[in-house]
């Protein structure tokens, strides 16, 4: 299960600017993120031109640990439309992230992530 972070933007280009103000976003307003989250990130746009990171964009989420960023643009065959936020992916699918809290018991031995059905969950090694 890979860490993931989906972020949304309006332009063509995922510049420095636009990463650190969606960073702050999601430190401020969302309490499941972390920079944890950074390992993965996946950027889509609202626009129909072709996406790119700039070399800034890129070179800090770098130095957060990012090991892969993923590009999709409405132009894109595969084009779905997520909300932003974190996520974990595992098996090429987005599992959306939930509160996390410490296992201080060690009561849980394996992940889970939501099904098709809103009430069924799978466990994930």
């Amino acid at each position: 299960m890979q860490p993931t972070t989906v972020l949304t933007i309006d332009a063509s280009v995922l510049t420095l600017q636009h990463l650190l103000q969606k960073i702050e976003e999601f430190q401020s307003g969302d309490d499941v993120w972390t920079s944890f989250f950074l390992q993965t990130v996946i950027v889509q746009a609202k626009t129909a031109n072709p996406l790119s990171v700039s070399p800034e964009a890129d070179n800090t989420l770098q130095s957060f640990g990012t090991r892969t960023v993923h590009v999709l643009s409405s132009s894109s065959e595969e084009h779905h439309t997520f909300a932003e936020g974190p996520y974990f992916m595992s098996d090429g699918k987005l599992h959306a992230a939930y509160l996390l809290y410490p296992d201080t018991s060690e009561a849980f031995i394996v992940a889970t992530v939501s099904t098709a059905d809103p009430f069924r969950f799978e466990s994930r090694p």
